[in-house]
């Protein structure tokens, strides 16, 4: 058997107790595929991801003489567009597959098939398989309450990420666990920090000697007065007994607190490839680079969940014998429109140039087929060479 197989990873650790130690990272923060989702910019970004995978309209296509049309008659198409299965509708199905698939580098699903018709396409957690390779098949062992189910490849709708051999996908999470873990140590520190009245601790001193009486009733009413969310520590301090106090600790600004919890949104977006515009984070957005940024999102981004979705579902659901007169496809042509000016002059241009007709414009703009829009134009003024020479040739 080729390396590549003796050395493929799979995705459960062998018990919870390995697992909760080997999340822990150096900043002390416990990262997961669950618990990363706190960090804001995390789920922004898997949320981001997944919902517009999700919104695409995905549909299967059937080749014809004049190109392809949507195979509305297949009842792949009914299971791909609307209901992959009973408790789903196609938009929660991809979205669900797309955010496992953002968080564990996996997805998948369970394809029910009758008299070899596909059914049901049943998404399962990606936590709970483990992918296996035998006499160079495929098999993925499937733990739900507490037993485990082995799948054929054919069985199972696979979608990974970048990996090291093919098949299974790396953890985004995982790879990337000590940036994620300073993002969730920041927002801890930030939560104790203003929990703790926003003012960074001090240290009461006394020359008095202190009973165990006079040392908790100055404890409790320093705290009653100066400390919690609801004390922000810009109140006056009467001290008496001789006390002072003495401010210790790194104010966060000079620890560049806020830059830190900055950088870690824009490290989060750059492992997900997703604008930080997207992430609320407007500082170095313009009204140009917005719509640039939105372009590349989804040529670098998008594209790459949208491909990985087309190939493995024409891959694994349409049969042998059809393959070469279905296809799916996600639209993704929704995403890259401009504004409404742009729009028209783009459709001017290609209805001048007889490269759209009228009906395919108003299709793309989801608006009803007209009477005679079927048909190509060109400009009265605008022939070819060919055609002006025997034109001036007749007219002599």
């Amino acid at each position: 058997m080729h390396q590549i197989f003796k050395n493929l990873a799979t995705l459960k650790a062998d018990n919870w107790l390995n697992e909760l130690f080997s999340n822990k990272t150096t900043s002390g923060s416990n990262v997961s595929e669950e618990t990363a989702l706190k960090f804001s910019a995390v789920y922004s970004c898997v949320r981001i991801i997944s919902e517009t995978i999700g919104s695409l309209p995905f549909n299967l296509k059937q080749y014809t003489n004049n190109g392809s049309e949507i195979a509305r008659n297949n009842p792949l198409q009914k299971i791909i567009h609307s209901e992959p299965n009973d408790f789903m509708t196609s938009m929660v199905f991809r979205e669900t597959m797309t955010g496992q698939l953002c968080l564990y580098g996996n997805a998948y699903s369970i394809i029910t098939r009758k008299k070899g018709e596909v059914t049901a396409i049943t998404p399962v957690m990606s936590k709970d398989v483990t992918v296996k390779v035998a006499k160079n098949e495929i098999f993925y062992d499937i733990t739900t309450n507490g037993t485990t189910k082995t799948y054929t490849a054919f069985e199972i709708l696979h979608i990974p990420l970048f990996g090291f051999d093919g098949i299974v996908g790396k953890s985004p999470i995982k790879l990337h666990a000590e940036s994620i873990g300073i993002g969730l140590a920041a927002n801890e520190f930030a939560a104790s920090f203003y929990g703790n009245g926003a003012n960074v601790t001090g240290l009461l001193s006394t020359p008095e000697k202190l009973d165990d009486t006079k040392y908790k009733s100055i404890i409790t009413r320093w705290r009653d007065r100066f400390a919690g969310g609801g004390k922000k520590g810009n109140q006056t301090a009467l001290l008496d007994m001789g006390m002072k106090y003495d401010r210790i600790g790194i104010p966060p600004e000079e620890a560049q607190f806020i830059e830190t919890r900055k950088f870690q949104i824009t490290d989060i977006a750059r492992i997900y490839r997703v604008p930080p515009h997207l992430l609320a984070d407007l500082e170095k957005a313009t009204n140009n680079n917005i719509e640039e940024q939105g372009i590349d999102f989804v040529r670098h981004c998008i594209r790459n969940y949208v491909i990985r979705w087309e190939q493995e579902c024409n891959r694994k659901l349409i049969k042998e014998a059809d393959k070469g007169s279905y296809y799916f496809e996600m639209n993704m042509e929704a995403l890259l429109r401009g504004n409404s000016e742009q729009r028209a002059k783009f459709y001017q241009m290609m209805l001048m140039n007889g490269t759209m007709s009228p009906n395919e414009i108003r299709e793309k703009e989801g608006l009803n087929k007209i009477v005679d829009g079927d048909k190509y134009y060109l400009p009265l003024n605008i022939t070819t060479i060919e055609k002006l020479n025997k034109i001036e040739q007749n007219g002599q």
